[in-house]
């Protein structure tokens, strides 16, 4: 375990000496720095990015909703083998409800492991982002 230990410390110890040389430099940088607070113009960029954001994930869902109509077999094949639980009735967007109700066991158990390990991540993902990002 020493030949683990042993970089990690290294690296602790150059983290240290670097951020305490450039301590001093760091009041000068501030200065220097071209950051502004928010001004009055920085809502009209950030209502035009929600709206362009939104507009894409909006048509990313119509795509795939058009696409599942299109290639049933490529992308909702497990729906007439009988893989997936009985509950899900094809419907024009079935597939939101049944993703966000669906459980890790049963995705564990129908799919395999390695995707009902790919939820819990993005999940666990999405937790952590909504913790940092609300104020």
């Amino acid at each position: 375990r020493l030949h683990v230990a042993a970089p990690a410390f290294v690296l602790l110890i150059w983290a240290y000496v670097a951020s305490a040389s450039d301590a001093a430099d760091n009041a000068t940088d501030a200065d220097d720095s071209i950051v502004t607070k928010n001004g009055e113009e920085d809502l009209a960029a950030f209502v035009s990015a929600l709206l362009f954001n939104g507009g894409a994930c909006f048509s990313c869902a119509v795509a795939f909703t058009a696409l599942l109509r299109w290639f049933p077999k490529m992308y909702g094949n497990n729906l007439p083998t009988g893989t997936l639980p009985a509950r899900t009735i094809p419907e024009m967007c079935s597939w939101v409800r049944a993703s966000w109700t669906v459980s890790t066991t049963v995705v564990a158990e129908t799919v395999g492991l390695d995707s009902a390990m790919l939820l819990e991540f993005c999940s666990l993902c999405m937790r952590i982002a909504g913790v940092l990002t609300v104020p």
